[in-house]
């Protein structure tokens, strides 16, 4: 049973059966914390994905295979495609590319992680083996990381920025 007590009258004013919850059910959603991968143009012919912190395109049915992006590594801590941990856990933001309607234009992030502090997110915790991941994580007080904006043209085949 799920009970509502008024403190002013210190008494139940309601019960009634409690309705079952599923706590972090995610369905089809990405982790916590976490965008999407990849996305499926408006004209369903072509597929944007990020991989290895980079951004590429290929027809939808994974073929054809070109890279929009090159120099998102671990090194220089670029990404393409994938936004800080900060924006899917704190902002609610699943996505970190977007289509233009005619599905001729994709705009994406690009972070630069390397002045941040990291933050060790630790995963599995109920398993046997669990896991670690490093993110850049400004926290309260910390200066936000540097966010570019790119729109990458498909006809031109080149990216522009728009300064966040």
């Amino acid at each position: 049973m799920q009970h509502t007590y008024d403190v002013k009258k210190k008494k139940v004013i309601a019960s009634e059966k409690a309705k079952p919850q599923q706590r972090f059910r995610r369905g089809n959603r990405p982790a916590r914390g976490r965008q999407y991968a990849s996305h499926i143009s408006p004209d369903k012919k072509l597929r944007v994905f990020t991989k290895n912190r980079n951004v590429y395109i290929s027809n939808a049915d994974g073929s054809n295979v070109q890279a929009v992006t090159t120099k998102g590594n671990d090194e220089n801590q670029i990404k393409f495609g994938i936004a800080t941990w900060v924006y899917g856990e704190e902002l609610g933001q699943n996505t970190a590319m977007w289509w233009s309607p005619n599905s001729k234009k994709v705009a994406f992030y690009r972070f630069e992680e390397k002045n941040a502090k990291k933050y060790y997110v630790l995963y599995d915790q109920v398993q046997v083996q669990d896991s670690v991941e490093i993110e850049a994580y400004p926290k309260v007080g910390a200066k936000n990381l540097p966010v570019d904006l790119l729109v990458y043209d498909l006809e031109t085949k080149k990216n522009g920025y728009v300064r966040c």
